[in-house]
């Protein structure tokens, strides 16, 4: 779920206008509630602290092998078109 906090008080969640990974948040929606804000805010910080979580790297690292693994010999030039990254960032990770 995409969402931003403002001011700790009001929380604004976003949709895409249609669904699919690439699809950019065009609508959003204002909650006036420091309820669901603090809700939002622990699920965040929850998440960001937890030792489940990944440094950048990995995260990338983990997410090429399993495009790798599902389509054997993925050029580093669509990997880069599918994850929006520069063509040298994946072939850092890929040479790691």
């Amino acid at each position: 779920m995409r969402y931003m906090i403002v001011d700790g008080r009001v929380t604004v969640p976003g949709f895409p206008e249609r669904s699919g990974l690439k699809e950019p948040t065009r609508k959003g929606y204002k909650v006036y509630s420091e309820g669901v804000t603090l809700m939002c805010k622990e699920k965040f910080d929850n998440l960001w602290e937890s030792p489940s979580s990944s440094d950048y790297d990995s995260y990338l690292k983990e997410t090429i092998k399993e495009a790798v693994a599902h389509t054997p010999g993925v050029s580093n030039e669509t990997l880069s078109s599918l994850l929006s990254l520069p063509v040298e960032e994946i072939e850092r990770i890929r040479s790691s």
